[in-house]
Parts: C-alpha cells; structure tokens; sequence
C-alpha cells in the first residue's frame, strides 16, 4: 500500500471512530435526557400521589400504633393477672405451711405431755430422775429399755407356766 492510500485509510478510520464517538455521546446524553424525563414524570406523579401515600402511611402506622397499644394492654393486664394469682398462691402456701406448723406445734406439746406422763409415771414405780432422764430422747431410750425388759419377763412368765 502506499503512502496516499495509508493516509486516506488512516483517514477513514479516524472519521469513523470520531462518528462513533460522537453516535456514541449523542446516544449517551439520549439516554440521560430520557432517564431524566423519565424521572421528572415520575418525580410529578409522585409529588401529585404524595400526600395519598402519606396518609395511607399514616394510618398504616396509626393502626399499628393502636395494635402496639392494644398489646401492651393485653401485656399489662395478663401481667397483673399473673401477678395476683401469684399473689394468691403464696398466700395460700403461707396459710398451708401455718397450719402445718401449728400442727407440728400441737404433735410436739402432745408427745411432750405423753412424754412428761411417761416420766411421771416411771418417777411413780420407783425409777430415779438420772435413770429416767429429763430429756425426751432419754426418756426414749429408757422407755425401750423398759418396754424390752418387760416382753422379757412375760416371755419367761408365759414359758414358765
């Protein structure tokens, strides 16, 4: 190829290229004039739906406003339940526990009377305060002693007759 042709190639392609650059920026800002008109129709319809969309967000959250309340209410008021019925029950298991305590109480001051008849009793036939014992477990202990020493002695009464 020679030198005129190179440069009428070289030519061609550079005018090509500007064309394609200038196609291509011609179509860019195409593009950007409509995205922009695109925006701006729907800029408007929004600004003429704005204040529908806001009231309708408005009573979406007004609504769950008033679920959030009703809710707390439920909270609050099962809270309170929950709370006296507690309330109750311990108060019961108070007055339970009370009554068992005063019917341990009661045991107790009879087996002390039995106790203190028992100890009179041995006092009677003879036996010493130290054998007896004054506290309720040696009292007891003696008490088996005497109980054992008893079944002996019938076991050799009925034997022996």
């Amino acid at each position: 190829m020679d030198e005129k042709s190179q440069l009428f190639w070289d030519a061609a392609y550079d005018f090509a290229s500007m064309n394609t650059l200038l196609i291509g920026s011609e179509f860019t800002t195409y593009v950007y004039k409509q995205r922009n008109r695109i925006l701006e129709i729907k800029t408007l319809g929004l600004k003429e739906e704005l204040p529908e969309i806001q009231q309708k967000y408005k009573e979406k959250l007004d609504s769950e406003e008033n679920s959030y309340g009703d809710k707390m209410v439920q909270i609050q008021t099962s809270t309170k339940k929950s709370v006296e019925s507690y309330e109750t029950k311990l108060v019961q298991a108070a007055s339970r526990h009370m009554d068992d305590v005063q019917s341990y109480e009661e045991k107790i001051n009879t087996a002390q009377t039995i106790m203190d008849s028992y100890r009179s009793s041995l006092i009677e036939e003879g036996f010493s305060d130290e054998q007896v014992g004054n506290k309720s477990g040696e009292i007891l202990e003696f008490l088996k002693k005497r109980i054992n020493y008893l079944k002996g002695e019938m076991s050799l009464n009925s034997s022996g007759n």
